[in-house]
């Protein structure tokens, strides 16, 4: 959530260069794949071929400052997470609100691949 050291740490680096940015969820959703791909390109160097880099992402998670879980990728499987758990904001903060559960059509497509 912005505000958040979290947040701010990772995804509010932004601000240095877009110092009138209005933060929003679409700003924590999108710096995600960033924090996945300079992680990437930090460990095997800007040169690094996309099958380096999934090789890489299949045998390394990849550190996200506490702004989500760290992300990791199964073989054959990239998406970085299997589980959803739902969240609000209550006091400024983000607090589970249910379960933590595998959607049924994200079943399916493990499954598929297995």
């Amino acid at each position: 959530m912005p505000g958040s050291p979290e947040w701010e740490n990772t995804c509010g680096l932004a601000r240095k260069y877009f110092p009138n940015h209005v933060a929003s969820f679409y700003s924590t959703a999108g710096c995600a794949p960033g924090l996945v791909l300079t992680t990437v390109l930090k460990a095997l160097g800007p040169t690094a071929t996309r099958d380096q880099a999934v090789a890489w992402l299949e045998t390394h998670p990849v550190p996200t400052g506490g702004l989500t879980p760290d992300l990791t990728y199964r073989h054959g499987d990239h998406r970085p997470f299997d589980t959803v758990t739902p969240v609000e904001v209550k006091g400024g903060k983000w607090v589970k609100a249910g379960k933590t559960f595998t959607p049924a059509r994200l079943s399916e497509d493990i499954n598929d691949g297995e």
